[in-house]
Protein backbone atom coordinates (compact mmCIF):
# COMPACT_ATOMS: atom_id res chain seq x y z
CA UNK A 1 0.00 0.00 0.00
CA UNK A 2 1.45 4.04 -0.65
CA UNK A 3 0.05 6.31 1.11
CA UNK A 4 0.53 10.16 0.18
CA UNK A 5 1.16 13.49 1.86
CA UNK A 6 1.32 17.26 0.93
CA UNK A 7 5.06 17.74 1.04
CA UNK A 8 3.54 21.03 3.04
CA UNK A 9 2.66 18.71 5.87
CA UNK A 10 5.95 16.91 5.88
CA UNK A 11 7.28 18.50 8.89
CA UNK A 12 4.03 17.64 11.24
CA UNK A 13 3.35 14.08 9.34
CA UNK A 14 5.55 10.79 9.74
CA UNK A 15 5.43 7.55 8.80
CA UNK A 16 5.38 5.13 11.52
CA UNK A 17 7.30 1.57 10.44
CA UNK A 18 5.00 -1.44 11.22
CA UNK A 19 5.81 -5.01 10.40
CA UNK A 20 2.38 -5.19 8.34
CA UNK A 21 2.05 -5.25 4.57
CA UNK A 22 -1.63 -4.46 4.11
CA UNK A 23 -1.30 -1.72 6.57
CA UNK A 24 0.25 2.37 6.08
CA UNK A 25 0.80 3.49 9.88
CA UNK A 26 1.11 7.79 10.09
CA UNK A 27 1.45 10.25 13.01
CA UNK A 28 -0.16 13.69 12.80
CA UNK A 29 1.45 16.05 15.42
CA UNK A 30 -1.36 17.57 17.69
CA UNK A 31 -0.25 20.71 16.60
CA UNK A 32 -1.76 20.63 13.32
CA UNK A 33 -5.46 20.01 14.76
CA UNK A 34 -4.89 22.04 18.15
CA UNK A 35 -5.51 18.24 20.59
CA UNK A 36 -3.95 17.49 23.11
CA UNK A 37 -2.81 14.36 21.53
CA UNK A 38 -1.11 12.90 18.44
CA UNK A 39 -3.25 10.98 15.70
CA UNK A 40 -2.34 8.15 14.58
CA UNK A 41 -3.62 7.26 11.01
CA UNK A 42 -3.91 3.88 9.71
CA UNK A 43 -4.44 3.51 5.78
CA UNK A 44 -5.55 -0.21 5.80
CA UNK A 45 -6.71 -2.83 3.07
CA UNK A 46 -8.77 -5.88 4.59
CA UNK A 47 -8.94 -8.99 2.45
CA UNK A 48 -12.20 -10.68 2.55
CA UNK A 49 -12.55 -13.44 5.07
CA UNK A 50 -11.95 -16.03 2.80
CA UNK A 51 -8.89 -14.87 0.88
CA UNK A 52 -6.23 -16.49 0.03
CA UNK A 53 -4.29 -13.87 1.86
CA UNK A 54 -4.91 -16.09 4.98
CA UNK A 55 -3.26 -19.16 4.22
CA UNK A 56 0.11 -17.46 5.02
CA UNK A 57 -0.69 -14.73 7.30
CA UNK A 58 0.13 -14.35 10.49
CA UNK A 59 -3.34 -14.08 11.66
CA UNK A 60 -6.34 -15.50 10.46
CA UNK A 61 -8.60 -12.27 9.83
CA UNK A 62 -7.60 -8.94 9.01
CA UNK A 63 -9.29 -6.81 11.88
CA UNK A 64 -7.50 -8.81 14.12
CA UNK A 65 -4.14 -7.91 12.14
CA UNK A 66 -5.71 -4.08 12.94
CA UNK A 67 -5.48 -4.68 16.17
CA UNK A 68 -1.79 -5.99 16.43
CA UNK A 69 -0.92 -3.19 14.16
CA UNK A 70 -2.17 -0.84 16.91
CA UNK A 71 -0.52 -2.30 20.26
CA UNK A 72 2.39 -2.26 17.94
CA UNK A 73 2.32 1.67 17.39
CA UNK A 74 1.83 1.64 21.66
CA UNK A 75 5.58 0.78 21.07
CA UNK A 76 6.95 3.72 19.43
CA UNK A 77 3.85 6.48 20.57
CA UNK A 78 2.70 6.64 24.38
CA UNK A 79 -0.56 7.85 23.75
CA UNK A 80 -3.14 8.66 20.54
CA UNK A 81 -5.97 9.34 19.55
CA UNK A 82 -6.72 6.84 16.44
CA UNK A 83 -8.29 7.41 12.78
CA UNK A 84 -8.69 4.34 10.41
CA UNK A 85 -9.51 4.27 7.14
CA UNK A 86 -10.08 2.06 4.75
CA UNK A 87 -11.85 -0.73 2.59
CA UNK A 88 -12.40 -3.40 5.52
CA UNK A 89 -14.68 -5.92 3.72
CA UNK A 90 -16.72 -5.27 7.07
CA UNK A 91 -20.79 -4.76 6.98
CA UNK A 92 -21.91 -3.07 9.75
CA UNK A 93 -25.29 -1.94 8.91
CA UNK A 94 -26.43 1.17 11.22
CA UNK A 95 -25.04 -0.27 14.13
CA UNK A 96 -21.89 1.80 16.07
CA UNK A 97 -20.41 0.61 19.04
CA UNK A 98 -20.77 1.89 22.69
CA UNK A 99 -19.25 4.83 23.66
CA UNK A 100 -17.12 4.71 26.88
CA UNK A 101 -15.86 8.39 27.38
CA UNK A 102 -16.61 10.13 29.80
CA UNK A 103 -15.32 13.82 28.54
CA UNK A 104 -18.93 13.80 27.15
CA UNK A 105 -22.78 13.91 28.53
CA UNK A 106 -25.22 11.63 28.10
CA UNK A 107 -27.04 13.22 25.14
CA UNK A 108 -23.57 13.76 23.36
CA UNK A 109 -22.99 9.91 23.57
CA UNK A 110 -26.02 8.96 22.73
CA UNK A 111 -26.21 11.72 19.54
CA UNK A 112 -22.59 10.16 18.71
CA UNK A 113 -23.24 6.67 18.28
CA UNK A 114 -26.28 7.14 16.09
CA UNK A 115 -25.83 6.09 12.60
CA UNK A 116 -27.59 5.55 9.85
CA UNK A 117 -26.64 3.44 6.45
CA UNK A 118 -27.78 2.42 3.13
CA UNK A 119 -26.81 -1.04 3.22
CA UNK A 120 -28.36 -3.22 6.29
CA UNK A 121 -26.32 -6.18 6.20
CA UNK A 122 -23.99 -7.21 8.92
CA UNK A 123 -21.34 -9.82 8.06
CA UNK A 124 -18.70 -11.69 10.57
CA UNK A 125 -15.78 -8.86 10.07
CA UNK A 126 -18.62 -6.18 10.39
CA UNK A 127 -19.23 -7.80 13.92
CA UNK A 128 -15.35 -7.60 14.49
CA UNK A 129 -14.77 -4.13 13.82
CA UNK A 130 -17.57 -3.39 15.79
CA UNK A 131 -15.08 -4.67 18.53
CA UNK A 132 -12.54 -3.61 17.44
CA UNK A 133 -14.25 -0.02 17.78
CA UNK A 134 -15.55 -0.99 21.67
CA UNK A 135 -11.72 -2.27 22.27
CA UNK A 136 -10.31 1.41 21.50
CA UNK A 137 -12.90 3.69 22.02
CA UNK A 138 -13.72 4.19 18.80
CA UNK A 139 -16.57 5.05 16.63
CA UNK A 140 -17.82 4.69 13.15
CA UNK A 141 -18.31 7.79 11.09
CA UNK A 142 -19.93 6.81 7.86
CA UNK A 143 -23.48 7.64 8.19
CA UNK A 144 -22.95 9.43 11.73
CA UNK A 145 -25.60 11.68 12.50
CA UNK A 146 -23.39 13.63 15.12
CA UNK A 147 -21.91 14.89 11.75
CA UNK A 148 -24.80 14.80 9.10
CA UNK A 149 -22.04 12.23 7.64
CA UNK A 150 -22.99 10.17 4.12
CA UNK A 151 -24.22 7.35 4.41
CA UNK A 152 -24.13 5.98 0.80
CA UNK A 153 -22.67 2.74 -0.32
CA UNK A 154 -19.01 2.41 -1.45
CA UNK A 155 -19.08 -0.37 -3.50
CA UNK A 156 -20.54 -1.21 -6.06
CA UNK A 157 -20.73 -4.33 -9.02
CA UNK A 158 -23.09 -6.23 -10.46
CA UNK A 159 -23.55 -9.18 -7.87
CA UNK A 160 -24.88 -5.91 -5.53
CA UNK A 161 -23.65 -2.67 -3.29
CA UNK A 162 -22.35 -2.53 0.07
CA UNK A 163 -21.24 -0.04 2.26
CA UNK A 164 -17.29 -1.43 3.33
CA UNK A 165 -15.45 1.40 3.10
CA UNK A 166 -15.20 2.97 6.11
CA UNK A 167 -13.71 6.25 8.93
CA UNK A 168 -13.24 5.43 12.27
CA UNK A 169 -12.22 8.17 14.59
CA UNK A 170 -11.61 8.08 18.52
CA UNK A 171 -14.33 9.00 20.61
CA UNK A 172 -12.68 12.06 22.13
CA UNK A 173 -11.03 12.97 18.89
CA UNK A 174 -14.90 13.61 18.44
CA UNK A 175 -15.11 16.59 20.35
CA UNK A 176 -16.94 19.78 20.70
CA UNK A 177 -13.23 21.00 18.69
CA UNK A 178 -13.70 19.16 15.85
CA UNK A 179 -15.81 18.99 13.15
CA UNK A 180 -15.69 16.39 10.76
CA UNK A 181 -17.47 15.72 7.46
CA UNK A 182 -17.75 12.44 5.51
CA UNK A 183 -18.72 12.67 1.70
CA UNK A 184 -19.08 9.29 -0.65
CA UNK A 185 -17.50 11.00 -3.71
CA UNK A 186 -19.54 10.14 -7.02
CA UNK A 187 -17.03 9.48 -9.01
CA UNK A 188 -16.68 6.45 -11.39
CA UNK A 189 -13.33 6.05 -11.95
CA UNK A 190 -13.34 2.27 -9.56
CA UNK A 191 -16.39 -0.41 -8.34
CA UNK A 192 -15.68 1.04 -5.35
CA UNK A 193 -15.95 5.12 -4.67
CA UNK A 194 -14.07 7.61 -2.93
CA UNK A 195 -14.84 8.42 0.49
CA UNK A 196 -13.70 11.83 2.05
CA UNK A 197 -13.49 13.13 5.74
CA UNK A 198 -12.77 16.91 5.88
CA UNK A 199 -11.51 17.96 9.46
CA UNK A 200 -11.65 20.94 10.47
CA UNK A 201 -10.89 22.11 14.47
CA UNK A 202 -10.51 25.48 16.80
CA UNK A 203 -7.97 24.99 19.97
CA UNK A 204 -9.28 25.26 22.91
CA UNK A 205 -7.91 29.07 23.03
CA UNK A 206 -10.61 29.67 20.00
CA UNK A 207 -8.09 29.67 17.39
CA UNK A 208 -7.79 28.00 14.47
CA UNK A 209 -4.80 26.30 13.40
CA UNK A 210 -2.87 27.98 10.86
CA UNK A 211 -3.61 26.67 6.90
CA UNK A 212 -0.14 24.93 5.55
CA UNK A 213 -0.67 27.42 2.74
CA UNK A 214 -0.62 31.11 2.19
CA UNK A 215 0.05 33.64 -0.14
CA UNK A 216 3.20 35.41 -0.15
CA UNK A 217 4.91 38.04 -2.49
CA UNK A 218 7.68 36.78 -5.11
CA UNK A 219 9.21 38.71 -7.73
CA UNK A 220 9.06 36.88 -11.42
CA UNK A 221 10.61 38.25 -14.30
CA UNK A 222 8.69 39.26 -16.75
CA UNK A 223 10.58 40.43 -20.04
CA UNK A 224 7.48 42.82 -21.45
CA UNK A 225 8.09 45.44 -18.35
CA UNK A 226 11.49 45.31 -18.88
CA UNK A 227 11.20 49.24 -19.72
CA UNK A 228 9.36 49.59 -16.66
CA UNK A 229 12.17 47.99 -14.75
CA UNK A 230 14.83 50.40 -16.49
CA UNK A 231 13.02 53.92 -15.90
CA UNK A 232 12.66 52.90 -11.84
CA UNK A 233 16.17 51.77 -12.01
CA UNK A 234 17.11 55.13 -13.59
CA UNK A 235 14.53 57.29 -11.31
CA UNK A 236 15.84 59.87 -9.23
CA UNK A 237 15.12 58.01 -5.69
CA UNK A 238 17.09 54.90 -7.34
CA UNK A 239 20.01 56.97 -8.47
CA UNK A 240 20.39 58.28 -4.95
CA UNK A 241 20.04 54.87 -3.18
CA UNK A 242 23.26 53.79 -5.47
CA UNK A 243 25.04 56.94 -4.64
CA UNK A 244 24.42 56.05 -1.03
CA UNK A 245 25.92 52.47 -2.00
CA UNK A 246 28.75 53.77 -3.74
CA UNK A 247 29.71 55.90 -0.82
CA UNK A 248 29.25 53.50 2.08
CA UNK A 249 31.90 51.07 0.34
CA UNK A 250 34.76 51.77 1.75
CA UNK A 251 33.79 52.19 5.22
CA UNK A 252 31.08 49.32 5.28
CA UNK A 253 29.93 46.57 2.42
CA UNK A 254 27.31 44.82 4.01
CA UNK A 255 25.24 48.42 4.35
CA UNK A 256 26.44 49.07 0.88
CA UNK A 257 25.23 45.78 -0.06
CA UNK A 258 21.88 46.26 1.36
CA UNK A 259 21.16 49.56 -0.04
CA UNK A 260 22.23 47.95 -3.79
CA UNK A 261 20.04 45.09 -3.14
CA UNK A 262 17.40 47.06 -2.25
CA UNK A 263 17.62 49.48 -5.17
CA UNK A 264 17.56 46.37 -7.13
CA UNK A 265 14.18 44.87 -5.32
CA UNK A 266 12.05 48.98 -5.34
CA UNK A 267 12.98 48.93 -9.07
CA UNK A 268 11.33 45.45 -9.75
CA UNK A 269 8.16 46.33 -7.98
CA UNK A 270 6.54 46.27 -11.01
CA UNK A 271 7.49 42.23 -11.41
CA UNK A 272 6.01 41.41 -7.97
CA UNK A 273 3.19 38.74 -8.06
CA UNK A 274 0.86 37.06 -5.43
CA UNK A 275 1.43 33.25 -5.20
CA UNK A 276 -0.15 30.99 -3.13
CA UNK A 277 2.41 28.45 -1.71
CA UNK A 278 1.07 25.06 -0.44
CA UNK A 279 -1.80 24.68 -2.72
CA UNK A 280 -2.55 22.76 -5.03
CA UNK A 281 -2.00 22.98 -8.92
CA UNK A 282 -4.40 22.38 -11.39
CA UNK A 283 -3.68 19.69 -14.01
CA UNK A 284 -4.72 19.07 -16.83
CA UNK A 285 -6.77 16.71 -17.34
CA UNK A 286 -4.77 13.32 -19.39
CA UNK A 287 -8.23 11.66 -21.07
CA UNK A 288 -9.59 12.78 -24.94
CA UNK A 289 -13.18 14.07 -25.37
CA UNK A 290 -14.86 10.49 -25.98
CA UNK A 291 -13.27 9.45 -22.36
CA UNK A 292 -14.52 12.51 -21.13
CA UNK A 293 -18.04 12.13 -22.16
CA UNK A 294 -18.28 8.48 -20.88
CA UNK A 295 -16.91 9.98 -17.95
CA UNK A 296 -20.14 12.06 -17.81
CA UNK A 297 -22.67 9.19 -18.84
CA UNK A 298 -21.45 6.78 -15.92
CA UNK A 299 -21.38 9.59 -13.15
CA UNK A 300 -24.80 10.37 -14.69
CA UNK A 301 -25.87 6.56 -13.50
CA UNK A 302 -24.27 6.35 -10.51
CA UNK A 303 -25.98 9.70 -9.21
CA UNK A 304 -29.48 7.81 -10.27
CA UNK A 305 -28.92 4.55 -8.86
CA UNK A 306 -27.61 6.13 -5.41
CA UNK A 307 -31.18 8.24 -5.75
CA UNK A 308 -33.00 5.17 -6.34
CA UNK A 309 -31.02 1.99 -5.51
CA UNK A 310 -32.54 -0.66 -8.07
CA UNK A 311 -31.00 -3.20 -9.08
CA UNK A 312 -31.81 -2.10 -12.77
CA UNK A 313 -30.55 1.51 -11.89
CA UNK A 314 -27.06 -0.05 -10.41
CA UNK A 315 -26.88 -2.80 -13.55
CA UNK A 316 -27.21 0.70 -15.56
CA UNK A 317 -23.82 2.08 -14.07
CA UNK A 318 -21.63 -1.18 -13.67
Amino acid sequence: MTGLVRRTLANVVIHLETRHDQIVTLKMDKQLLGVDKDVVMLFSYVPPYDSPYYVTAEFGNGIDLLEQCLHDVHDIVDDFYILLCGDLNARTGSLNCPCESTARSQMEEESLLERKSSDTTINPYGRKLLYFCHLFDCSILNGAKFFNADEAVTFISQAGSSLIDYFCASNELCGRNVFMSLQVESRADSDHLPVTLTVRTTRTDGSTPRAQGEWVEKLVWDGTKTQLYLDALHSRESQEKLSRATGELDTDVDRALGLFVECLQSAATCMVKKVFVGGRPRKKNWFDAECTQAKKVARSCLRTFKKKKSAYTRQQYV
